[in-house]
């Protein structure tokens, strides 16, 4: 049985934070765990009032619709890269 296998590096800046990389071994991609990774930064983040940014390369279409799904928008192009954007939406329940 394969082990369960994640890299994610997070730079904090004063006004956001961003995901430098995160990366899932194949077997792990597909069932959910990118999303709650990702799910995970994002609380972080909007606990501190702050957008998570990440960049993605343009190709790589799978993770970008997985940002996407999850909210993120396209902010800026930097070939062969394009800058995503998670704007933090505190809860006022």
């Amino acid at each position: 049985m394969p082990i369960f296998h994640a890299v994610k590096d997070l730079e904090w800046k004063s006004d956001m934070l961003y995901l430098r990389e995160l990366q899932l071994s194949p077997e792990f991609q597909g069932r959910g765990f990118g999303t709650a990774i990702l799910r995970q930064v994002i609380d972080q983040a909007t606990q501190r009032g702050l957008p998570t940014v990440l960049s993605v390369v343009e190709a790589n279409r799978r993770a970008k619709q997985l940002y996407e799904r999850i909210g993120f928008e396209v902010v800026a192009s930097e070939p062969p890269f394009i800058r995503m954007k998670h704007l933090a939406r505190i809860s006022r329940e």
